[in-house]
């Protein structure tokens, strides 16, 4: 939306902006009343207050990333411990050492020399009220505008002509046919450099993909068109975040809600028994809030992204997706397990029951008659019971946990590896445990046939463990790989869980765990729907589990000998094992619907 004036042509004086001396005029009467009234009124503080950070920002932008201040930011960023030990890792290293990132550096000295400031300074006053990128989201090549809001209105003036000149001279070394072309709109002097185009307004720079965009962010300057600034939406996200946010987001959910296909994507009933069952409960809440609002902020050593959904609160729940959504004065998740050398760790809501009883409302009338059906054939495969009465006996909370798989029964290796994982589900009623004994053992007597499975039983303790081994003699044409000797899958009733675990090894580990969830006063219990613990001590098993292959690479791509190849791989699962452990969790409010995430690091 930016027109590009060549500098020998000029606009009708009628829409010509007012003369430079006019603003110094301006600026200086501006000047002189603030002088009179420090002097009249009580004394407020003596630093200005800043310019509203979307005042550039045309009214059709539906997204919008806010760095309050820039320098925080990169500082907090760069100066971490994890950062600082991320650059001695060998790779990281040599990377710094490139010639593009120290081509970089150089250029990042040769602006300290030439504006008189190392970079820190430097980005305080060109962005010290803070950097706004805005976008209408939109498909392809949406427009895009990024306000870099600055305190120094000479420093910036001096910055751009800088940068221009290195942008020219470069063209130039390059022998580039592209030039650097230079313009004026309204009085305000621009650049087009490739596919950006740059303005100044005074210590404010505005930079877009996008001449049209340009120019409705220069006509704002003039009072002319609607800003962002008398929008309701960023500024209500920005007060629902943390005071000290690094950088918060707006989005507006239209996006969604307009989009070709959303009709059918917030249906319900929907055409879509995959989306719904996964995701349902979340897309719902995208077609009820009002907006996204997220935030980042720090907490000691500790960093946290808080992501809200105003007007997705329990109120308006849809009654069908009690599915997903734990009533107000029920149990919504157990705290999620941490068996030894774990690496993932989901705990969940989903109720069965609800699920079946409310099918007629959460599908169409085809999803419906296959789900009919498919009850038939359970019939079928199991006289006297039925997936209703299977469902009814299922409770609601479930938790799913991956870790690293340490021994095996198995003599022999498979050549790839998988972790152990296990699915715990709190029964509403006991005899959920004994139907699904009969579901899995049939089952199993079914694949036993087709792969070689060989049923073996032991016991726990009081808990008595079913499951099913590979037989190890002849051959499975199917798995080169061996892959199946990474499982001898099984299950157990465990007081009111039903365990299901990828080998008998790790059933025992869990069986354990949870017998001793169970005989504990402590048992934790959320309103959360999802709690999710990503763990980097399990992170670094899985490197470990994988070391061949990934030292094989580091000597290939790095081109050094095994010795220097080891000290790499080593460095790296040192590092990876002291990031710690991130957390994700969701809530319902009365009002919103809140998921905050949280990286703790060890």
């Amino acid at each position: 939306m930016f027109y590009w004036v060549k500098p020998r042509l000029h606009f009708e004086s009628r829409i010509r902006a007012p003369t430079n001396l006019d603003f110094a005029t301006l600026g200086a009467d501006m000047r002189s009343l603030s002088l009179l009234a420090s002097l009249l009124l009580i004394p407020v503080a003596a630093r200005a207050e800043s310019p509203h950070p979307l005042r550039y920002i045309p009214s059709e932008a539906n997204l919008i990333l806010r760095v309050e201040k820039p320098r925080l930011l990169v500082e907090t960023i760069t100066q971490h411990q994890v950062v600082r030990e991320m650059q001695q890792l060998p790779f990281v290293r040599e990377q710094l050492e490139s010639p593009v990132f120290q081509r970089f550096l150089q250029l990042v000295s040769y602006y300290e020399q030439d504006l008189g400031m190392k970079w820190p300074e430097l980005l305080d006053k060109l962005a010290g009220n803070g950097l706004t990128l805005a976008a209408k989201v939109a498909g392809d090549n949406s427009p895009v505008v990024l306000c870099v809001d600055g305190t120094d209105e000479e420093l910036t003036k001096r910055f751009v002509n800088l940068a221009v000149s290195v942008f020219e001279q470069e063209l130039a070394r390059q022998e580039s046919k592209e030039k650097v072309e230079k313009g004026n709109y309204r009085g305000i002097d621009g650049f087009k450099i490739g596919d950006l185009r740059i303005a100044r307004i005074g210590p404010t720079l505005l930079i877009s993909n996008k001449k049209e965009t340009l120019k409705a962010a220069v006509d704002l300057h003039f009072n002319e068109g609607k800003s962002l600034k008398d929008v309701s939406g960023p500024t209500e996200a920005r007060k629902i975040l943390h005071a000290d946010s690094l950088a918060w987001l707006w989005l507006d959910l239209d996006v969604a809600r307009n989009a070709p296909n959303a009709k059918e994507l917030f249906a319900i009933p929907s055409n879509d028994p995959v989306q719904t069952i996964a995701i349902g409960g979340w897309v719902n809440v995208v077609k009820r809030a009002k907006f996204l609002a997220a935030g980042l902020h720090k907490e000691k050593d500790n960093f946290h992204l808080s992501l809200r959904f105003p007007g997705a609160g329990y109120d308006g729940v849809p009654e069908a997706l009690a599915v997903h959504v734990p009533a107000k004065d029920s149990m919504g998740t157990l705290e999620p397990l941490e068996p030894k050398n774990v690496m993932l760790s989901l705990s969940f809501h989903f109720d069965f029951k609800e699920f079946w009883e409310r099918k007629d409302k959460l599908f169409n009338e085809k999803v419906v008659k296959e789900l009919a059906n498919g009850e038939k054939q359970f019939g079928l495969f199991l006289p006297g019971s039925s997936l209703g009465k299977l469902f009814a006996q299922a409770g609601s909370n479930h938790r799913f946990v991956v870790a690293h798989q340490e021994t095996t029964s198995y003599s022999i290796k498979p050549k790839q590896y998988a972790p152990n994982f296990a699915i715990v589900s709190k029964m509403r009623d006991p005899q959920f445990g004994k139907s699904m004994d009969s579901v899995l053992r049939a089952a199993a007597l079914l694949a036993g046939v087709q792969v070689k499975l060989k049923m073996v039983e032991e016991d726990r303790g009081a808990v008595h463990i079913v499951g099913e081994r590979f037989s190890e003699k002849g051959e499975f044409p199917n798995d080169p790989e061996n892959l199946r000797f990474n499982f001898s899958p099984c299950f157990a009733v465990v007081n009111d869980q039903f365990l299901f675990c990828s080998t008998m090894e790790f059933a025992h580990e869990m069986i354990d765990l949870l017998q001793k969830e169970f005989e504990s006063s402590k048992r934790h219990v959320s309103r959360s729907p999802l709690q999710l613990r990503l763990y980097s001590a399990g992170a670094e098993k899985l490197l470990k589990a994988f070391e061949d292959q990934l030292l094989a690479q580091i000597i290939l791509d790095q081109a050094v000998k095994p010795a220097q190849g080891r000290k790499q791989f080593d460095a790296l699962t040192q590092w990876v094992s002291k990031l710690g452990q991130v957390r994700v969790q969701s809530e319902f409010g009365e009002k919103d619907y809140r998921i905050d995430v949280e990286w703790k690091r060890k």
